[in-house]
């Protein structure tokens, strides 16, 4: 839950889903979008999303924290993911 209403392109959405590879969803069971980002709107199941990495992220390596901030009226939500290696290149840099 987001703890507040957050107005996506006209939809006022309450819960957010974040995907272990980089990305958030507003709908229940959207796939882990596996394996790197691709244009938006698609066919499939992986739309309705704010993509900030939308990577194949190895996530037994690191975490994601989000947490619901300021006061009424004013809430932010923020997701950060932290010390995450990226598997799809061949340096394997972390996420800061």
């Amino acid at each position: 839950p987001l703890g507040f209403s957050f107005d996506f392109y006209g939809v006022n959405q309450t819960q957010v889903f974040v995907s272990s590879n980089g990305f958030m969803s507003f709908e229940p069971g959207v796939s882990n979008g596996c394996c790197n980002g691709k244009p938006l709107p698609q066919t499939d199941d992986v739309n309705n999303v704010i993509a900030g990495f939308w990577e194949d992220l190895n996530l037994p390596q690191g975490n994601i924290r989000r947490q619901t901030t300021s006061p009424v009226g004013s809430q932010q939500f923020i997701v950060g993911f932290y010390n995450i290696h990226i598997i799809s290149t061949a340096r394997g840099l972390p996420l800061r």
